[in-house]
């Protein structure tokens, strides 16, 4: 069940991208995978299926707890941003996710083949099995970015001698790729400072837009936009209304100065 465990942290993980540190977020699958293939190889008859409690009640499998806490991931912060009443059920060949509170079963792996359904003009159009909703954020919006948005683990084996043999047997684990790349001194001019990514690139793996987490709000620029049109507008009104008043002061003055003035022209006549 190599496979189906790869596949089953390569889902959970898709939810963590973008807000979770990248290396936090390997680290985690890496450590939850090997977790996973414990608990399955250490029985003596594993299980033909196994249920993993991802978010259910605000609460998660102990395997995932003590994953997060070796990845030094906020639980709390991670469950944030994983579907609520989530158990994924990971059997021999195939990994469904599971709605605990309605009990409604989506396709994790295999992934849901597509219909052709005909059309009324004689056509053809392709429609996917499942509903818009149903693997992870970035397998629909960021159709791409699906095969990138994901740890990639490699199968290791560790050769052990058990007691009284003498051949050796081969253990498998999960172990996370990590870029050993060497830059030439072209290519590490090309790149930002402290980042592997070039001058050029302007977003997360597709290259086109940053990441909603870290791009500014828009929202927040028009709050900020109107506040300053406020305030400008005010400043002009008071601008205004100090004129308007000093020129009725002026008016004032003046006619009071042309009462005083008839009021003494008559006094002498």
């Amino acid at each position: 069940m190599l496979v189906e465990i790869e596949q089953t942290v390569a889902f959970l993980a898709s939810f963590l991208y973008g807000t979770i540190p990248r290396r936090r977020i390997d680290t985690f699958a890496e450590i939850l995978a090997n977790r996973l293939l414990e608990r399955l190889m250490d029985q003596s008859r594993p299980p033909k299926v196994c249920h993993l409690v991802v978010n259910v009640a605000g609460k998660s499998d102990p395997l995932i707890q003590d994953a997060a806490e070796e990845a030094y991931m906020d639980l709390t912060e991670m469950q944030s941003l994983l579907p609520n009443n989530l158990i994924v059920e990971i059997r021999q060949g195939s990994v469904n996710a599971v709605n605990a509170d309605t009990g409604q079963t989506k396709a994790i792996y295999p992934e849901p083949k597509t219909l052709f359904l005909k059309t009324q003009e004689g056509g053809s159009r392709i429609r996917n099995r499942c509903m818009s909703n149903t693997s992870s954020p970035n397998s629909e919006s960021h159709h791409g970015q699906e095969t990138k948005r994901r740890p990639l683990l490699r199968i290791e084996y560790e050769y052990r001698y058990p007691s009284g043999g003498n051949k050796a047997c081969g253990r498998p684990y999960f172990e996370l790729q990590r870029d050993d790349a060497v830059y030439t001194a072209q290519a590490f001019a090309a790149t930002r400072f402290g980042s592997t990514k070039l001058k050029s690139h302007q977003g997360v793996d597709a290259g086109n837009g940053y990441h909603p987490y870290t791009t500014p709000s828009l929202y927040a620029y028009l709050q900020l936009l109107i506040f300053l049109n406020a305030l400008a507008c005010l400043t002009v009104w008071s601008e205004k209304l100090e004129q308007e008043y000093d020129n009725i002061k002026d008016e004032t003055y003046v006619r009071q100065q042309e009462n005083d003035f008839n009021i003494s022209l008559g006094k002498e006549l």
